[in-house]
């Protein structure tokens, strides 16, 4: 069974990016729609698949790949999970809101 998260640019606006995408990474596969939202999370062929924004063919599309290719299926869900780890783990956002505390303390 092949497991698919499809995201809308609305998506994007509801979950800050961390949640949104430790969600979406859940389902192993990210296809979505192409919007400045998506823009600065995924990036297509790497760590998900963009459809055209509003382009119900091309989505079809881009999920027909992804149902038929095993290969780039594992590869993106594996770059999607290093990605995650990457920038968005508890460590890493643990040291990035200790530099905004101490840039902070610094102006005051």
């Amino acid at each position: 069974m092949v497991e698919v998260a499809y995201l809308t640019g609305f998506d994007l606006r509801i979950f800050p990016r961390p949640i949104f995408f430790a969600r979406a990474v859940e389902a192993r596969v990210i296809v979505a729609e192409s919007s400045p939202g998506t823009k600065g999370v995924l990036k297509h062929g790497t760590n998900a698949l963009i459809a055209e924004f509003g382009n119900i063919m091309d989505l079809a599309r881009k999920i027909e790949i992804i149902i038929k290719n095993d290969n780039l299926r594992n590869t993106i869900a594996i770059e999607a999970r290093r990605e995650l780890e990457r920038k968005y783990s508890w460590a890493i956002l643990k040291l990035r809101a200790q530099q905004i505390i101490e840039n902070i303390e610094r102006k005051i």
